[in-house]
């Protein structure tokens, strides 16, 4: 899609909410010459030029122009700020949307970092062009136009003399779009490139401090920096050359009018009155003028910015990025979705067969995993072991539909399972990985997630993920904030929570991703006796596990080992 393509779809959403505010702005914009109007009839009033009004009335219309011009501005921005609200909230929405029904391993075409500056930057770039320049210039335009009518009908000279700079400036615009659109996607793939490294650098602190790497991190930040301070230099440069060259006009047009208007005025055909109302109009015509070859010209900078947005979105279909949305930014949100367990998310079997998946950047050397089977009955605990690099996080992750398939087929009771990753949740399945995902909010939301209180057993869950001692030593217990991504939570205790949010929700399937490698070995042990022991009790079965790891407290309780090898089974039994 190009730009006008999304403004149209946006538009369409809210066509109401924007035609009352190109309406208010317009009369806001227009309005600006009725000064210069009333500027001329007291000049002419005090020349004794023809006048309908005495110059009383005249200063009573001035007081009562600004005046209503104060409420008109003050409905106006009520009404623009929901309006650019309403535009960056369509785009991010629907861009969080697709990123989420993404396979969650490969939800993103760079780093997460990169992935933010095009949620930022770019959004608010075509957020100001359709809720700032599509306000703005009809009525500056209409405004302008308006002016030169009525100057040409004063004076058609010059007039013509006001018009020319403009009509060149204008062409100079229009043929410096395309450089424009060079400038600012070297600009915004530099800032890309800045906030991607800064997002990848915090999230390997313990690498770099192991590897003593602060200086190469140092230098690396300070090379994209620099890459990115030249990348925005030209863009800025050129694009204020081009304004400086928009607004000059206006002294270069001043100038004509001083020296045609004394002429003129020499004549007789000529007032004082008139040359107040040209110079009075200058302003506001040029700036009509302007800013629609201002917009014209960043059109292509906006452009590059819905490329950007599109990119983020990857195979997603033609106009996702715009589609009808419900926002809900006034009043409270939506109820989040909860599907409670019944019958019908029984498991009995799981079969996997043939699993086979490569990465795309593996440059030939089949990473991932090549025809990988397995079959878990309900009660089963199924070990998953080797080496690092074997395949064990990657063979879950096809399996739960975060990364796809290139062949096999999974099937649930007997059934095949199309879609995956929507069909592996609570309370079918649940999902503990490597690196477990905290928020920065207090510990009780972060085991909820957005269910309902009184439908979880959170003690319950804290307890069969070994966590009760650790509440105790919390500030506030479970209302203690963990900061971003868990920093106030050790190792054990940011991976202990998100297995208690595992519990919470009471899945048929437990999928754990080495949860042991953060646990020392007695905290291991006692988490699988109170998982087999007190939970299955309370159930009345014992729960079905597939788990990644290497240690003896699980391997001790398989019912079946996979052993993994370059991708592929290695041995079983």
């Amino acid at each position: 899609m190009n730009t006008w393509q999304v403004t149209k779809s946006i538009l369409k959403q809210h066509p109401w909410l924007y035609l009352i505010n190109a309406l208010l702005w317009g009369v806001l914009h227009t309005s600006s010459l009725l000064p210069g109007w009333l500027i001329k009839q007291v000049f002419d009033r005090l020349t004794d030029a023809p006048a309908g009004w005495n110059i009383w009335t005249f200063v009573a219309l001035l007081v009562a122009a600004g005046i209503g011009r104060f409420g008109n501005l003050f409905v106006a921005i009520n009404t623009y700020i929901p309006y650019r609200f309403t535009i960056s909230s369509i785009l991010r929405l629907n861009m969080m949307k697709q990123i989420l029904r993404r396979p969650g391993a490969a939800a993103l075409p760079g780093s997460p970092g990169e992935a933010v500056s095009r949620f930022r930057g770019d959004v608010e770039r075509v957020m100001f062009f359709v809720g700032d320049w599509l306000i703005d210039v009809p009525g500056l335009l209409i405004g302008a136009l308006v002016g030169l009518t009525v100057m040409f009908r004063i004076n058609s000279r010059i007039a013509l003399a006001v018009a020319l700079p403009l009509a060149v400036v204008i062409t100079l615009s229009n043929l410096a779009r395309r450089r424009l659109e060079h400038y600012r996607a070297m600009e915004r793939k530099a800032h890309g490139r800045v906030t991607g490294f800064i997002g990848e650098t915090y999230g390997a602190v313990q690498a770099v401090k192991v590897a003593n790497g602060y200086r190469g991190v140092a230098r690396r930040f300070a090379q994209l920096n620099e890459e990115r301070r030249q990348a925005a230099l030209k863009d800025s440069l050129f694009l204020e050359l081009l304004r400086t060259s928009f607004y000059s006009t206006i002294e270069v047009s001043t100038g004509l009018i001083l020296l045609l208007a004394g002429q003129a005025m020499a004549g007789g055909s000529f007032s004082v009155g008139d040359f107040a109302l040209f110079v009075a109009f200058l302003y506001p015509i040029t700036d009509g003028m302007m800013t629609t070859a201002e917009m014209l010209a960043t059109q292509k900078q906006v452009d590059v910015s819905v490329g950007r947005l599109e990119t983020l979105l990857q195979d997603a279909p033609e106009g996702a990025l715009v589609a009808p949305v419900a926002l809900h930014l006034n009043g409270q949100h939506p109820p989040l979705p909860f599907t409670p367990k019944t019958a019908a998310h029984r498991l009995h079997t799981l079969e996997a067969d043939h699993l086979t998946y490569h990465f795309p950047d593996s440059n030939g050397a089949k990473k991932g995993i090549t025809d990988v089977s397995l079959r878990l009955r309900r009660g089963d605990f199924v070990v998953v072991t080797g080496r690092i690099g074997s395949g064990k996080t990657t063979l879950l992750r096809v399996l739960l539909g975060l990364l796809p398939l290139d062949s096999g087929e999974v099937r649930w009771n007997g059934q095949a399972v199309v879609n995956r990753d929507d069909f592996f949740v609570p309370p079918r399945a649940a999902y503990t990985g490597q690196v477990p995902r905290l928020f920065s909010d207090t510990l009780q939301q972060n085991i909820l997630l957005g269910l309902p209180e009184e439908a979880v057993d959170v003690p319950g869950a804290l307890r069969a993920a070994v966590m009760e001692k650790d509440l105790l030593d919390l500030d506030h217990g479970l209302d203690t904030l963990v900061g971003p991504r868990g920093v106030r939570l050790s190792g054990g205790q940011m991976q202990r929570t998100a297995a208690a949010r595992m519990f919470a929700r009471m899945p048929e399937l437990y999928v754990f991703d080495d949860l042991s490698s953060a646990l020392d070995v007695e905290t291991e042990r006692t988490l699988w006796q109170r998982l087999f022991d007190e939970r299955a009790q309370a159930n009345g079965n014992r729960p079905t596990c597939l788990v990644v790891s290497h240690r003896r407290a699980a391997l001790r309780r398989a019912d079946h080992i996979i052993v993994l090898k370059d991708g592929r089974i290695a041995d079983e039994g």
